[in-house]
């Protein structure tokens, strides 16, 4: 190949690269968007949650920022609205616990967390302490 050919190769590859970037940017604002209309909290509020303890614990400091204290949501209020005891939520919070499959999805339909967010690793790094005597 020629100088002139690799320089006309360059160039295409650097339109084709921002062009990539551009469309990137656009599926990314029309997820944003979608997210928006389905109520779901911002994911990028859960980049640096790497258990589901504080995946959880994130949830519930947005939504208490975003109801302030007209809903007083609390482990307390997350419990009565997916029926356990608030002792469970904290443990769940805490990474001691995860919970099951059907409290999972309770928890992301009741704090309007996108399930996206949910990763699998989440759930590996729990505590999982037992009570010793």
């Amino acid at each position: 190949m020629t100088n002139e050919n690799l320089r006309r190769a360059r160039a295409s590859l650097e339109r084709i690269a921002e062009e990539a970037r551009n469309a990137g940017k656009y599926l990314a604002s029309a997820q944003s968007e979608q997210d928006k209309e389905r109520g779901y909290i911002p994911a990028e509020l859960f980049t640096k949650c790497d258990t589901f303890g504080s995946a959880l614990k994130t949830a519930v400091r947005y939504l208490q920022r975003q109801e302030g204290s007209r809903h007083n949501l609390n482990y307390d209020s997350v419990a009565e609205r997916i029926g356990v005891t608030q002792g469970i939520v904290a443990r769940w919070a805490a990474d001691y616990v995860t919970p099951s499959l059907y409290h999972l999805i309770k928890l992301i339909e009741e704090l309007k967390i996108d399930p996206r967010v949910i990763k699998s690793e989440m759930f590996s790094k729990s505590k999982n302490k037992k009570h010793k005597k």
